[in-house]
């Protein structure tokens, strides 16, 4: 079975990415520029599951914007962050429920309690963070 992604359409133009991998280029090069770094040689990054990014289109994104840069030649490791939700309603606090809907290649994460099927609300799976920077001085 694969992991539970977003349900977005897979063959779409990764724009969403595309912004994404833009600002972290950006943010990574500050970082490069305030430490005194010549080269970045790995970039760590946390994605949550509930933000649907798709990392292949985000790896794919980030070397196509990093050319001519300190992080030429970088490697950009994704970490896949699972979904978390709590209820309010019977106190469960865990993996959410998931569908699977026969039009999407991948489970569903829904927002109902897999125990009393009340309401949900996400504790974790929202993320989207720089983890760790490897550089040379």
């Amino acid at each position: 079975m694969k992991s539970p992604e977003c349900s977005r359409p897979q063959n779409r133009t990764p724009m969403h990415e595309f912004s994404i991998a833009t600002t972290l280029v950006e943010d990574v090069l500050k970082f490069a520029e305030k430490h005194g770094a010549s080269k970045v040689v790995r970039v760590r990054l946390g994605i949550g599951e509930l933000t649907c990014i798709q990392s292949e289109q985000l790896k794919f994104c980030y070397e196509s914007v990093i050319t001519e840069t300190a992080l030429v030649d970088s490697k950009l490791e994704i970490e896949t962050i699972p979904a978390r939700v709590a209820c309010s309603n019977c106190g469960y606090e865990g993996p959410p429920k998931y569908w699977m809907d026969s039009l999407a290649d991948v489970p569903i994460a829904t927002f109902q309690c897999p125990t009393c099927a009340k309401s949900v609300e996400a504790v974790q799976g929202h993320e989207c963070a720089i983890r760790t920077i490897q550089y040379a001085a």
